[in-house]
């Protein structure tokens, strides 16, 4: 099986890891208030959060201005460039331990038939958004999170007992800790030779997808400017993601929330096309395949809407106010993943990698052009 694990140079700021490091706006995309809260305690100070800040636009102001704050940040030294390696992560939240491998992927091989496919459907408008941003921008700095099968964690095992971090310290806004390890490039392409199995999929983009489509849409737009041997090695052919096992992802439904319509009305609807357990304004799809499940119940809220009108979004928490419903969503296992990628992605905004504050905080760059 190919390789599409790619080992390249990160930068990582000189000084003042915990300054740096910013949640990543697609965690937090719409929420005006909490990016106001983080803009204040970061200031004018050198951050992860003006070269890759949250787009409420088209994204073409806010491309301009991050492309500018990082060829500031080349030309002041405020990034070290380190040798060719990967980096070993440990995220501790109040969910527990998450262990991953920064690294890239190879865009070549991303899709619905390659070793790399994506566990949903991507928002269109917010992909031409993260589109700008790659397009104008020299660096990345990336909020992806792949998963990879090793249920025997022959890989984290090897990488286990590093004696001196290259950063470790609190997150900000609760977002538990962060430690990085440098892994030389010999020693981490002995153990990415171990992440691809003997079936595809490889990896499944499980966070972040939107960011994965954008970096593939402006990789494909510049491949036909490029030389033969541009083509194998450009950085823009790749895309920076954290591998982490599939085991440890902690997968959490996005439950459908219905406002502007009458409760009943739509329950009886629901409870006659899809077989379900009602409890009040909550409704519970019995349905064991949770790829057939997720697409059972929008195909059925997509035809009441558009007979009857009302409103529906996504919500973490399961509760619903008196003129609401509310379509509870069964948890997806991790490894299934795997199975369910060979069939399809799920629609857009299926199901969340942990919770708000368990998405990548961003630390790690590296580049994505020549200029």
């Amino acid at each position: 099986m190919k390789n599409c694990v790619f080992i390249p140079r990160f930068f990582i700021p000189h000084e003042d890891a915990a300054q740096w490091v910013s949640p990543s706006p697609l965690r937090f995309p719409a929420n005006e208030g909490f990016w106001e809260r983080v803009a204040m305690r970061v200031g004018g100070a050198p951050s992860a959060l003006h070269v890759f800040p949250p787009v409420f636009s088209d994204g073409k102001a806010e491309a301009a201005s991050a492309c500018q704050r990082m060829y500031e940040y080349l030309g002041d030294d405020v990034l070290e460039k380190l040798a060719r390696g990967a980096i070993l992560t440990e995220r501790r939240t109040e969910a527990g331990l998450r262990t991953g491998i920064v690294a890239c992927l190879d865009l070549e091989q991303y899709g619905e038939d390659g070793l790399i496919r994506p566990a949903m459907e991507g928002d269109r408008g917010e992909t031409e958004k993260l589109l700008a941003l790659r397009r104008a921008c020299p660096l990345e700095f990336s909020p992806v999170i792949a998963l990879y099968r090793d249920k025997k964690q022959r890989v984290l095992r090897r990488l286990q007992d590093r004696s001196d971090p290259l950063y470790s310290f609190e997150l900000p806004e609760d977002g538990g800790t962060l430690t990085g390890s440098f892994v030389p490039d010999f020693e981490a392409e002995a153990l990415f030779s171990e992440l691809h199995g003997k079936t595809a999929p490889a990896f499944v983009i499980a966070d972040g997808g939107e960011y994965v489509d954008a970096a593939k849409a402006h990789w494909e737009a510049l491949k036909p400017s490029l030389k033969e041997g541009e083509l194998r090695s450009h950085p823009a052919r790749f895309v920076q993601a954290e591998l982490v096992p599939a085991r440890e992802a902690d997968l959490r439904p996005l439950h459908r929330l219905l406002s502007g319509v009458e409760r009943d009305a739509f329950a009886d609807f629901f409870c006659r096309n899809v077989k379900c357990r009602r409890e009040d304004g909550l409704l519970f799809p019995q349905i064991s395949d949770f790829l057939s499940c997720v697409r059972k119940t929008d195909e059925t809220i997509a035809r009441y809407l558009r007979a009857n009108g009302g409103e529906v979004r996504t919500v973490r928490m399961p509760v619903c106010g008196e003129d609401e419903a509310c379509v509870v969503l069964p948890a997806p296992a991790g490894d299934a993943l795997f199975g369910y990628a060979e069939k399809g992605a799920f629609p857009a905004h299926s199901f969340a990698l942990g919770g708000e504050r368990d998405g990548r905080y961003l630390m790690e760059g590296r580049e994505i052009s020549y200029d």
